[in-house]
């Protein structure tokens, strides 16, 4: 990241980066805020970064626990280089359109399957009051435009209203 942001120079008037809540490092505390603490990336941590096979490194799951310490890392380098011109969005989970990760999908197919079956039950997890946030990936990206068209600088966390599995 450190080689693409030198190649830039001074050249974007805003650098929105794509970050994640995971960078919190356990973020299922109601109320979280942009203020809250964030755990540095290790030692360790870039050693796991070093060692996922590139095919694999498009994947967050691939870095494991050290997913949201490299985040960090990620938002570090860019406010060392592009200073007060960075924008960190720490998005939630995105589902929508491009989506490959399968966490909304592999409901929608699986409800699907089953109200096409002679037995329509779907086994879901408990408790179902569980609270959960999604976010369109249509929506983060209009943001990250709006941020980059406005000259929005900072850190946001970007995430829907909370709603019940």
């Amino acid at each position: 990241m450190s080689t693409f942001l030198d190649a830039l120079e001074n050249e974007p008037e805003r650098y929105v980066l794509a970050s994640s809540l995971s960078a919190y490092g356990c973020y299922d505390k109601p109320g979280l805020i942009e203020a809250a603490d964030v755990p540095d990336a290790t030692r360790d941590d870039f050693e796991r970064a070093d060692a996922v096979p590139l095919e694999n490194r498009g994947s967050a799951a691939a870095y494991g626990p050290s997913y949201g310490p490299l985040k960090r890392a990620c938002e570090i380098v860019a406010e060392q280089k592009q200073g007060d011109r960075t924008t960190a969005l720490r998005i939630g989970l995105i589902v929508g359109a491009g989506d490959n990760t399968d966490r909304l999908t592999w409901w929608v197919r699986r409800i699907d399957e089953a109200g096409r079956s002679k037995s329509p039950t779907v086994v879901a997890l408990l408790p179902t009051d569980r609270p959960v946030q999604v976010l369109d990936a249509r929506d983060a990206a209009k943001f990250a435009v709006l941020c980059a068209k406005d000259d929005l600088g900072g850190i946001w966390n970007v995430n829907d209203d909370v709603m019940t599995m």
